[in-house]
């Protein structure tokens, strides 16, 4: 089975919302049937061979939480360098010679290397 290009899927923030809240509430009452229609097309949830209240239930297939660690990298991807750019361009034009500034922006290196260290990502 081919893996979808997360990269050009973008669903709706209902659609979302379908995704994130099926393993709590799981029967079709509670959701639209054409957005259901179109997960299951896209391979994001898939229907269970049971019936609540006369419902079908549905689950979120691992392609479906893919989607979100996929969608989660690549904002942290687009971030991490905006934000360098961004500081890079404060500390160009001197903008850091402001101390509440300076304090401010040190306080948030300091927060981000330290979490950044417990996870292990700088060693």
């Amino acid at each position: 089975m081919q893996l979808p290009d997360y990269s050009n899927l973008e669903l709706s923030p209902y659609q979302q919302f379908v995704i994130r809240t099926l393993p709590l509430f799981k029967s079709a009452i509670f959701y639209r049937k054409k957005t259901l229609a179109l997960l299951c097309e896209y391979g994001m949830i898939h229907r269970v061979h049971r019936v609540l209240f006369g419902h079908w239930i549905y689950e979120p297939t691992d392609l479906g939480r893919m989607y979100f660690r996929f969608k989660r990298k690549d904002h942290l991807r687009f971030l991490i360098p905006t934000t360098i750019s961004i500081i890079a361009l404060l500390e160009a034009y001197d903008v850091l010679t402001i101390p509440l500034l300076r304090d401010t922006l040190q306080a948030i290196g300091s927060l981000v290397r330290s979490i950044l260290g417990s996870l292990g990502v700088f060693l």
